[in-house]
């Protein structure tokens, strides 16, 4: 299995467990897909925030908050995302140095641990797992 596809899952199923309540580590966007494009965004460059040998850049920010937003069902607007952005930052830091530790200790998810995740996410967020897919997709997280 390759590694970024273990961190993906891993990452993955985190980010369901913070968005949902489950638990309090986050990652929600699926940059780590082989096939998809960076983002060519300036926000790209601009750091966020320095984990031990990792960065957070203010796209990984963006992201993460659109989440939230979307999750949470509260407007979008500039106020809600000056609100959130420090609660988001701690949890994308913490989950950045969870993300570290899981790959010194060489952590595995499997597939069927991933597929329960998400079967439970969608099912809290009343959804079928493709509407919940759509949902995540039509929000802007990839």
């Amino acid at each position: 299995m390759k590694p970024l596809y273990i961190l993906f899952r891993l990452t993955f199923a985190a980010v369901g467990m913070w968005t949902f309540g489950l638990a309090g580590a986050t990652h929600a966007y699926a940059q780590f897909d082989d096939h998809a494009p960076p983002p060519t965004d300036e926000r790209v460059q601009r750091i966020a925030a320095v984990v031990n040998d990792g960065v957070i850049s203010e796209y990984d920010l963006e992201q993460r908050l659109s989440l939230a937003i979307s999750t949470m069902g509260v407007p979008d607007s500039e106020r809600t995302r000056q609100q959130l952005r420090p609660r988001v930052l701690e949890s994308l830091v913490d989950e950045k140095l969870q993300v570290q530790e899981a790959r010194l200790k060489e952590v595995e998810i499997e597939a069927d641990e991933l597929d329960a995740t998400l079967e439970a996410l969608s099912r809290q967020n009343d959804t079928s797992l493709a509407e919940f897919t759509m949902m995540l997709h039509e929000s802007g997280i990839t």
